[in-house]
């Protein structure tokens, strides 16, 4: 039947994968280690910076030592990724050892 639309079946990925070897495994599992705990760093060292700054000034009735819109939004995004660089240090931590694949 020319009538007929022709089925097809959806593949996310149109290209073949190679399969990993156990280096690129472990890979896998480590980088994101490492790059998470830059990020945790960087962030932690922005939240200390904001408080630094909000803590020196004048008098308390001064303006000074009042927090700007950029240090506030600078602490909120900082604390988000100190959260969330913490849950991707700990991605493969809680599997267990013998589990194959797992590195």
């Amino acid at each position: 039947d020319k009538g007929k639309a022709e089925k097809t079946s959806f593949h996310p990925f149109p290209f073949k994968m190679a399969a990993l070897s156990d280096q690129q495994l472990q890979l896998t599992s480590i980088l994101p280690r490492i790059t998470a705990v830059m990020s945790w760093l960087g962030s932690f060292s922005i939240v200390i910076d904001v408080f630094r700054k909000h803590r020196k000034g004048g008098n308390s009735n001064s303006n000074k030592n009042k927090p700007t819109t950029y240090h506030r939004l600078m602490l909120g995004m900082s604390l988000c990724d100190l959260s969330f660089s913490g849950a991707l240090m700990m991605t493969t931590w809680p599997i267990p050892a013998d589990t194959p694949g797992a590195h």
